[in-house]
């Protein structure tokens, strides 16, 4: 993951999660960039959950332990992205996402599905 810009990102108003940047991202020929949207993050009501929402960098997180790692859990997201773009769930996740860029469209954790 690159982190350039994260002093840029910081000040960006109403900015809650830092975008996910792919080490490789900024390597990449303009026209050949790829920047996933996604919708947002979703909090339940536990401390735990509550707390982990607060971090600026928990879209990483996510990105990290769910798309690259591939602990889905009952997200669905990564797992139907991976099969759109390659027909499956079988390659390289973290090439994949050393490439990309990822941002959560909405910047505030949702209750419901």
């Amino acid at each position: 993951m690159d982190t350039i810009f994260d002093e840029q990102f910081k000040v960006v108003r109403g900015l809650k999660w830092l975008p996910w940047l792919g080490k490789s991202y900024l390597d990449i020929n303009e026209s050949n960039k790829l920047l996933i949207v996604g919708e947002s993050h979703y909090q339940d009501e536990t401390e735990y959950s509550i707390e982990k929402h607060k971090n600026m960098g928990f879209t990483r997180e996510v990105i990290v332990d769910l798309a690259i790692n591939r602990n889905y859990g009952t997200t669905k997201i990564f797992q139907n992205l991976n099969k759109a773009l390659f027909r499956n769930d079988v390659f390289k996740a973290n090439e994949f996402w050393d490439l990309i860029s990822f941002y959560n469209f909405i910047q505030v954790p949702m209750k419901k599905r």
